[in-house]
């Protein structure tokens, strides 16, 4: 429901803000740092992005991981970013201290066109 995601994004933000950003943890895989690169997107800037999610940018989910053995839950988000969609992947870490993990952040490979609560 549209109050899940809210409630997941207030988290979301909560754990970004914690001790200046340092919970939020961008994937360095080639498809994130590509796409950055390309856009002119520094780091902070797609923090920002991340961080300032709305309800109305979610797409689908909470999938599980399939590849962790904590039961983290994967969201499922789509944002313009200078007129091009980037599809946004992030999870919150739980074991240990608390996590935003974003797996994907890059232009979206596929159309995303059904948001659900836009």
């Amino acid at each position: 429901t549209s109050s899940e995601v809210k409630e997941f994004l207030t988290r979301v933000r909560e754990i970004i803000n914690t001790q200046n950003g340092f919970h939020l943890h961008l994937k360095d895989r080639k498809k994130n740092m590509d796409a950055l690169i390309e856009y002119n997107i520094p780091i902070e800037s797609a923090k920002y992005f991340i961080e300032h999610l709305e309800v109305k940018h979610y797409w689908k989910g909470p999938e599980l991981d399939d590849q962790d053995e904590y039961n983290h839950y994967w969201w499922f988000f789509g944002r313009k970013i200078d007129n091009r969609m980037f599809y946004i992947k992030i999870r919150i870490k739980t074991k240990g201290s608390q996590q935003v993990v974003c797996l994907s952040f890059h232009p979206a490979k596929y159309p995303i066109t059904n948001f659900p609560y836009k």
